[in-house]
């Protein structure tokens, strides 16, 4: 069990909870199974020995367990056996909640559904912070009940993901959510554990991908947010030429990706594209890509080749910083602004730059760069 060292430094006993939440500086506590709680503390909650947890909770316990303690309460969600974790902010909490929350998990109905969000939740002190989070779940369930209402043969597991996925991001209000056509909100999950929608990738189950080489489908017009992010296997993908967007972190933390191409219509790239791919050595970036934003390609050690967009405008804060393979670079004359740090500490010797170009003051920090403006 990993235990904290806050949690170790706690000796007093007959203590009530409250006292205890202050001295240990946690805003709430969760009950739940092990397996859930060994998530908290990997996120950084701390998870409390279960002898200190008896004396808190005194005669609410019944057994101690080395994986756990038993509580004796009239509520039947505390009768199994549970850990106490501590949680500091409530970042945490979202956190692992956005964790657990994958495509693997058994909700085939409402009742699953509500069943997981209790179990998950345990006991929080202070429950009315986080009122919003469950909300969102409640909404993202009626909204998949009205589909299903419609359309019975979709995939309720998905759905009710897909429906909270939406809420989550903005971009669509409960009442909007409604008025989405059935078939975009049909939802299938491959083999590799890749969540699409008719046209988008929506997530990935980092647990079930194991391939290195994978070809996204045709007729996708965008990848979502985090989806390929820290992807250990991944060494080759293959884009649609439909695709359109990339999502906030697309491909970021990838250790094994070596190339990136986009299709021509890619019209947008999100920050962070490829940040910290380590293993990255060329990418060719679509023509239609105006502006490449922050840390796009930040750290990535073994990069040496990069095609930019014929038409580019922006480069934003961090893109080549620390590239130290990056030896050459053309930049197209459209360029009108190198933010901060762009090219903070790369191995790039010389640069033709527009002359109409704005360049940020530590745009080139502790590089050697030779600029010549044309």
């Amino acid at each position: 069990m990993v235990i904290n060292p806050i949690a170790e430094e706690m000796q007093e006993v007959n203590i009530d909870m409250m006292d205890f939440l202050k001295k240990v500086d946690a805003q709430w506590y969760v009950l739940c199974e092990l397996k859930l709680g060994q998530i908290y503390a990997k996120h950084g909650a701390t998870l409390i020995p279960n002898e200190l947890v008896k004396s808190v909770f005194k005669d609410e316990i019944s057994t101690v367990y080395d994986d756990g303690v038993s509580f004796c309460r009239d509520d039947d969600r505390y009768l199994s056996k549970k850990v106490v974790v501590l949680i500091p902010t409530l970042t945490i909490y979202e956190k692992v909640f956005n964790e657990v929350n994958s495509f693997d998990l058994n909700i085939k109905s409402k009742q699953d559904a509500i069943h997981f969000i209790h179990e998950f939740n345990g006991w929080i002190m202070d429950d009315s912070e986080n009122q919003d989070i469950f909300k969102e779940w409640y909404d993202a369930i009626e909204l998949a009940e009205h589909y299903l209402s419609i359309a019975p043969t979709l995939n309720e597991k998905c759905l009710i993901q897909l429906c909270h996925h939406y809420l989550r991001t903005g971009n669509y209000t409960r009442h909007h959510l409604k008025d989405i056509p059935i078939e975009y909100l049909s939802t299938e999950v491959d083999e590799h554990g890749v969540c699409y929608s008719s046209r988008r990738v929506l997530s990935v189950n980092r647990n079930l991908f194991q391939t290195k080489d994978y070809v996204v489908r045709s007729g996708i017009e965008q990848i979502d947010d985090d989806v390929f992010a820290f992807n250990k296997h991944l060494k080759h993908i293959t884009l649609p030429v439909s695709l359109r967007r990339i999502g906030m972190n697309g491909f970021c933390h990838c250790d094994n990706l070596e190339e990136l191409l986009l299709p021509e219509n890619v019209n947008y790239v999100g920050e962070c594209l490829c940040e910290h791919c380590k293993s990255l050595k060329r990418v060719v970036l679509s023509d239609k890509i105006e502006h490449i934003k922050i840390a796009s390609f930040y750290c990535c050690d073994a990069l040496e080749e990069v095609k930019l967009p014929m038409h580019l405008r922006t480069l934003s804060d961090n893109v080549f910083g620390f590239t130290p393979s990056l030896k050459h670079l053309e930049l197209p004359d459209t360029l009108f602004w190198i933010g901060g740090e762009c090219f903070w500490n790369v191995a790039i010797e010389k640069l033709k730059i527009s002359k109409y170009a704005e360049i940020a003051d530590d745009a080139f920090l502790e590089s050697k760069t030779e600029i010549e403006y044309i």
